[in-house]
């Protein structure tokens, strides 16, 4: 019975605090000359930004109250929202810089 409020408080804090974090990381790869990255990693770098916390902050929420889950719009944001986070996870580490 804990262990969901934990997951979920925990889910709702790296929500808040990843966008920070993130834009900490994209200032960093716009002011490196050498290695600047590509409009499309910049893009894909800021829909992450802006995804994963939706989805973490969403998906907290749900763990902290699991009536919502019964809500098929919630559901399903969620759902499509983790599911972009995903993807944009996966494009950059598929097309990392080496």
């Amino acid at each position: 019975m804990i262990l969901p409020i934990i997951l979920g408080s925990a889910l709702i804090l790296l929500g808040v605090a990843y966008p920070l974090l993130a834009l900490v990381r994209v200032n960093r790869l716009l002011n490196d000359k050498a290695h600047r990255p590509s409009s499309r990693q910049l893009a894909t770098h800021l829909l992450l930004t802006a995804a994963l916390p939706v989805s973490a902050i969403l998906g907290g929420v749900g763990l902290l109250m699991p009536r919502l889950w019964q809500n098929a719009v919630f559901s399903g944001l969620v759902v499509a929202v983790t599911v972009i986070a995903v993807g944009c996870v996966i494009l950059l580490s598929v097309r990392r810089p080496g």
